[in-house]
């Protein structure tokens, strides 16, 4: 290929620059001499990375493990920023380190976080009286989900009817001679409404609590810390371990750290369904 680009001098340093001519501008010419595979393996290539080219939509960056057991989780309780490694084991505030925009010095090694953070999980996550006062409010949540799922179903069951009606007045008019050009025009739109209608009368399930999801829970917990030991197991416990937790929060001086759990994730680990994003209580955690 000639011709693809051309330099010019930057008036303002005097250094060449380049600059792309238009494709039309381009002279190419074909040279299979100098291929260094042939076609069947180019095309063998070509379409393997096609078919797992999916795998890394969500960039090179997203796809990397994470190196420590809570790579990412960790957060400032007064910036919100991250708290990031300073040093191979010291944990900074970034804003605080790098930027100055914030007041959190405290530092803190990543082997206290994680030893806090897997005791919480074993032994505080779940304290009988604060899990009974979640089971009572998250119980009283899917009562009140019900209740008002069942309201909308009734409003829902009258619009059908009402559509219905419609439909059966327009038709009865057209077959006793009437006509009306708006009302060909309305039977379409009527259609549509009744097959929305129907579709949101689908129930969604929610969630059942199981009856004894903190003992489970707990247990499986302990379990995963004790995979961290063994070879074969430590990347499927370190990725469940990582998937119960949305952050853990750091705050300045020797304040606890806040931990941060995901319900969702704690409910299917215990063997139950998975919280619906309606329910509230999305989160759970404590002082460690």
């Amino acid at each position: 290929m000639w011709n693809r680009q051309r330099f010019l001098k930057d008036p303002d340093h005097g250094k060449r620059v380049a600059r792309l001519n238009p494709p039309s501008e381009w002279i190419t010419k074909d040279v299979p001499e100098l291929r260094i595979v042939d076609d069947a393996l180019w095309r063998a290539a070509k379409e393997r990375q096609e078919r797992t080219r999916h795998t890394m939509t969500a960039g090179i960056v997203r796809a990397r493990r994470p190196k420590y057991l809570f790579s990412g989780k960790t957060s400032c309780a007064t910036c919100g920023g991250g708290f990031t490694l300073s040093s191979r084991d010291l944990l900074v505030c970034f804003n605080a380190r790098e930027r100055g925009t914030c007041s959190n010095q405290r530092a803190i090694k990543r082997q206290e976080v994680e030893a806090r953070v897997l005791r919480a999980m074993r032994e505080l996550f779940f304290e009988p009286g604060v899990f009974e006062e979640f089971c009572k409010a998250f119980v009283a949540e899917q009562e009140r989900l019900r209740r008002e799922r069942q309201a909308q179903m009734g409003d829902i069951r009258r619009e059908i009817a009402a559509v219905q009606r419609r439909r059966e007045d327009i038709l009865q008019a057209f077959s006793e001679g009437m006509r009306s050009e708006s009302w060909k025009d309305e039977l379409p739109t009527l259609d549509v409404q009744e097959r929305e209608l129907n579709a949101a009368l689908v129930d969604p399930k929610l969630p059942a609590l199981h009856p004894h999801m903190a003992e489970v829970f707990r247990r499986k917990a302990t379990d995963l810390a004790a995979g961290l030991e063994h070879d074969e197991h430590r990347e499927a416990a370190r990725e469940a371990l990582r998937g119960f937790l949305d952050r853990i929060v750091i705050p300045p001086d020797d304040g606890l750290l806040q931990v941060e759990g995901n319900f969702g994730k704690m409910l299917t680990a215990a063997g139950g369904q998975a919280v619906a994003a309606a329910v509230g209580h999305v989160g759970c955690g404590g002082g460690i």
